[in-house]
């Protein structure tokens, strides 16, 4: 994710963490996109933030639905990154 696309990211980009779970529901600007599906307009999401350090020294910050971290734990993601 682009750390300015999103202020939750942003923030999270800033803090240093290198995993954390966030809640949030779609912006009222983007509710057209759910109107085949009137039943999630107002749903919460919840999703976890990972900053991955890649080989070159960047930093990527990916955004999953897999939220249990005993189940998915961190160290996965670098190497699920090289497989997208």
């Amino acid at each position: 994710m682009k750390e300015d696309w999103w202020l939750e990211v942003k923030k999270f980009s800033e803090s240093g963490a290198r995993e954390k779970i966030v809640t949030f529901k779609l912006p009222s600007k983007d509710r057209d996109k759910l109107k085949d599906f009137p039943g999630m307009m107002n749903q919460t999401i919840r999703c976890r933030l990972i900053r991955v350090e890649l080989e070159n020294g960047e930093k990527e910050i990916l955004c999953t639905s897999l939220i249990n971290q005993k189940k998915y734990p961190y160290e996965d993601f670098a190497g699920l990154y090289h497989c997208r």
